[in-house]
């Protein structure tokens, strides 16, 4: 059974996530803060305001707080009853 899921997730200054994937799409906005997102070799950075899709089909990765105040995101996953939202390493 399809279910949608909206979170807000805080990550604090200096915080960062462990390696992980998602079994399921994301829509992410970037309501406040700096992130850097690194997925293997490939690095991306993200400032208040923006947005990103994380792809169930992504390779593993992390995402880190690299400004001076928490970072706040907003996250809707297009997801199935009892799917996890993430895996970690």
């Amino acid at each position: 059974q399809a279910e949608l899921r909206f979170f807000k997730v805080i990550i604090p200054v200096g915080g960062k996530t462990p390696i992980h994937t998602h079994p399921a799409p994301m829509f992410v906005y970037l309501d406040q803060g700096e992130l850097k997102h690194t997925r293997g070799d490939v690095i991306n950075y993200f400032s208040s305001k923006q947005s990103l899709i994380e792809s169930n089909n992504g390779e593993k990765h992390i995402v880190e707080n690299i400004g001076n105040k928490p970072a706040v995101l907003y996250v809707v996953a297009a997801s199935a009853v009892g799917l996890p939202i993430t895996i970690h390493d």
